[in-house]
């Protein structure tokens, strides 16, 4: 007979080869796409402060010490994603690491307009946050009962609605009430372009950790976004830390694998297991 902790545990985190309750698919992933639409929204909460409020609502100006110092946060910024990587399942010092890493983000992010002379990177991560909310909400309520015939496709109808209300919001808000003189016709298009890509390759890297729902993979899942959107920044880096990412991830074997390994271990004859001495005998 199990345990109490045996049948706690399984009931948590089904054994190898059975399927995943539904209801443990939804709780992970409304809380993914929450915790990462927190993130997000912390990065632009702290992006607007510092160039509203510190920089007196204009870009600092640009200067080769700020593009030096845009440069090292950016590898700093790269750093921290590879470590939070190899601390993923550490808590609490995942989290702590994600904070301190949100806060370089939204330093780094801040200056990109100096250096680049674009507020593209504000309106990425607006959008970003905006998206990953709706699709935590979408997630929640396409798994229900109600919605039986869609659960399966939940993941990939949740984030569509989330980035066409992010992009058609954002949109919306630039066209009919210009807040910045500077921003571009163009930014938003290009902005929800990007955004469609990086929810395209979250799908693409993350769909074994969407299907798996182990709280283990909950800062992957952040990592392999903030990792996707370091393309903005640095192309270089992006492929860096894609590179770290895949030589230290853990391989995902079938779950018949482990079934079928046992199968084809050999197993010891008759002959060959030591028994013990009759009396008598030398």
């Amino acid at each position: 007979m199990k345990s109490m902790r045996s049948r706690i545990s399984t009931w948590r985190i089904p054994e190898v080869g059975k399927e995943v309750p539904m209801y443990v698919q939804r709780a992970f992933r409304v809380k993914t796409f929450a915790l990462l639409s927190l993130q997000q929204g912390l990065c632009f909460t702290l992006m607007v402060l510092l160039r509203q409020i510190v920089w007196d609502g204009q870009p600092v100006k640009k200067s080769a010490m700020v593009e030096g110092l845009y440069y090292l946060l950016s590898f700093g910024d790269m750093v921290m994603i590879m470590q939070l990587w190899l601390i993923r399942s550490s808590f609490p010092y995942n989290y702590l690491m994600m904070i301190v890493m949100t806060c370089v983000t939204a330093v780094l992010w801040s200056l990109t307009e100096s250096v680049f002379a674009t507020l593209l990177h504000m309106e990425l991560v607006c959008m970003t946050c905006i998206a990953m909310g709706i699709a935590s909400l979408g997630c929640c309520v396409l798994t229900r009962e109600f919605f039986k015939c869609l659960s399966v496709h939940a993941v990939p109808i949740a984030l569509f609605i989330g980035w066409l209300t992010a992009s058609v919001g954002v949109v919306l808000v630039e066209r009919l009430t210009p807040l910045e003189p500077t921003l571009k016709d163009w930014e938003p298009w290009l902005a929800s372009a990007l955004l469609g890509l990086l929810l395209l390759l979250l799908m693409f890297e993350g769909r074994l950790a969407l299907m798996r729902s182990q709280p283990d993979d909950f800062m992957g899942i952040l990592i392999i976004m903030n990792g996707s959107m370091m393309s903005v920044v640095s192309v270089p880096f992006f492929v860096i830390i894609y590179g770290f990412l895949y030589m230290t991830r853990e391989e995902d074997s079938d779950p018949n694998s482990v079934r079928a390994t046992e199968e084809e271990e050999p197993q010891p004859y008759l002959d060959d297991v030591p028994h013990p001495l009759a009396v008598g005998e030398p």
